[in-house]
């Protein structure tokens, strides 16, 4: 949780304590706040058997709320593109023929593709990641053809990159907003009393975290691919995406994918703006015994954003206790690489049913999905 070079002292914790907790500096702190801080670090040092120097040292908090948002230098073309690959309009030329028509719920909006054979199965609910729903315009039509029942697609503008470059990001739907209107589009949808099954990819994955904290019984089972709602109390995660410069040494590969993610999306002004000025990870972290469901975590062996040593092995300690609960590490995969893969994406859209029992999918005559 810092940056920086140097030792981390005893004010710089009260810094990320003030941060965290009030989204405050620490010298912007009331006597109150401040002598809850103090107490904070005074059992942290206890907890560790050592004391922090006093005052600040060379490195300082990750409190990019704080932070400007930093230039992004690229030609007009290449927002055009963006905008153009990203935009509702193109996004409706995609969607429209399988069936999907744009609906409404309190402050989101989303696609809607009717159950083929009505029975009051569970919705399926899917929840981009980065991009809107353009990076998944595969993943998409693999579900409308792989599943009868009702299929919902939220649409997460603050990290869908849909804002064309003369115009300013707009406000960012609020956590406590986007559960309502979650919660609203599955009661809407699903039969009475019951869930929907989600699937969820990477920042997608925060959003299905924060209602399953909120409102448990609106998961009937639940898939999570790279996800990042697991260990976000660690701060590689945001490190990772916002701080992490590429240097030499290791694997060629996934270093050069770490440096495109960098070049083409972490610097991309509306997702600057949604993640250093209205993302509060405090909101989307997500604990594995908080899992109220069957659920499917699939994680990628090269993910240049979560750690997943660290959320594998907790994972599989969980999993010792749980048996619903499924962990798969898919080797050579990239964060993102499911995009690109359809027959991949057809076995996690079959697993996702497996999870609660749901009969509906759709086989060809050549036996596939």
């Amino acid at each position: 949780w810092f940056v920086g070079d140097g030792a981390v002292c005893y004010e710089d914790v009260v810094d990320l304590y003030a941060w965290t907790l009030h989204n405050k500096r620490g010298d912007g702190l009331s006597r109150t706040q401040r002598r809850a801080a103090d107490e904070m670090v005074l059992k942290l040092e206890r907890r560790l058997g050592d004391s922090f120097s006093a005052g600040h040292g060379g490195r300082t908090p990750l409190a990019y709320t704080f932070e400007d948002l930093q230039p992004y230098y690229k030609p007009l073309a290449w927002f055009l593109f963006q905008y153009w690959c990203t935009c509702t309009p193109v996004t409706a030329l995609v969607l429209r023929p399988q069936g999907f028509v744009l609906r409404r719920a309190g402050a989101l909006q989303y696609w809607h593709r009717p159950a083929r054979d009505p029975d009051g199965s569970a919705p399926l609910v899917f929840c981009h990641g980065v991009g809107g729903q353009g990076p998944y315009f595969i993943l998409c039509r693999t579900l409308a053809t792989s599943y009868t029942g009702d299929i919902l697609l939220p649409m997460f503008t603050s990290s869908s990159m849909v804002t064309p470059p003369w115009r300013e990001p707009p406000p960012c739907v609020t956590p406590a907003e986007t559960v309502a209107g979650l919660k609203e589009m599955v009661s809407r949808h699903a039969p009475p009393g019951g869930g929907a099954l989600w699937l969820g990819h990477s920042i997608g994955c925060a959003w299905v975290a924060a209602l399953v904290r909120a409102h448990s019984e609106c998961v009937a089972a639940a898939t999570f691919v790279d996800p990042i709602c697991f260990g976000l109390f660690h701060g590689k995660i945001l490190h990772n995406f916002l701080y992490a410069r590429v240097s030499g040494g290791g694997t060629i590969a996934p270093k050069w994918y770490h440096r495109l993610q960098q070049f083409f999306v972490s610097g991309a002004p509306d997702l600057q703006y949604c993640f250093r000025k209205q993302f509060w990870w405090t909101h989307y972290v997500l604990s594995p015994s908080q899992l109220p469901c069957a659920a499917l975590v699939i994680l990628s062996e090269y993910d240049t954003v979560a750690d997943v040593g660290w959320v594998s092995h907790v994972l599989s300690q969980r999993k010792r206790r749980d048996s619903t609960l499924r962990v798969e590490m898919r080797d050579g995969w990239y964060h993102g690489a499911v995009c690109f893969l359809p027959a991949a994406q057809r076995t996690i859209v079959r697993d996702t049913l497996a999870l609660s029992g749901s009969p509906r999918v759709v086989h060809t005559a050549a036996g596939k999905w």
